[in-house]
């Protein structure tokens, strides 16, 4: 049962990037008002944002690729399946990096570190007053926590 709920959470977990290869298509909004990759401190200077939106587009769905495939091979137990999943999660989170726009105002509201909207108002995070009250921004949970500690 394990190995079924693992081989799913992977192969789900690379559909997920699909959700922001649309966005930066335009296909949708994640978040209202999202712009998401424009900005991008890597490409957008260099390439224009049509031309970065485009790049996320087949970047985030080749990590999308190599997540599917790494849960399939999980799936037929190959032994390649770990290095799939290895390097499109090394993948993943450089192609998060350079999508940034670079600034380190409201690092926590930054996309695609939020879930999207469809996550809203899932549980409570704290009801504690002023604590963030969704878990679907952890990173504001984790900012909180650490100004309280300081």
């Amino acid at each position: 049962m394990l190995r079924f709920i693992f081989g799913v959470f992977i192969m789900l977990h690379g559909l997920v990037h699909l959700f922001y290869a649309g966005q930066s298509r335009r296909l949708f909004e994640l978040q209202p008002g999202m712009v998401w990759p424009d900005g991008s401190w890597a490409f957008s200077k260099l390439l224009g944002d049509g031309a970065t939106r485009s790049l996320a587009t087949v970047f985030y769905g080749l990590a999308a690729l190599g997540f599917v495939i790494g849960g399939i091979g999980f799936f037929a137990q190959q032994e390649w399946w770990r290095p799939v999943v290895i390097v499109s999660a090394a993948f993943s989170a450089t192609i998060i990096f350079l999508f940034w726009d670079g600034g380190l105002q409201m690092v926590a509201e930054k996309e695609p570190l939020r879930f999207p909207s469809i996550w809203k108002g899932t549980d409570r995070v704290s009801d504690q007053p002023g604590a963030p009250d969704r878990l679907a921004r952890p990173w504001l949970a984790l900012g909180w926590i650490l100004d309280r500690s300081a």
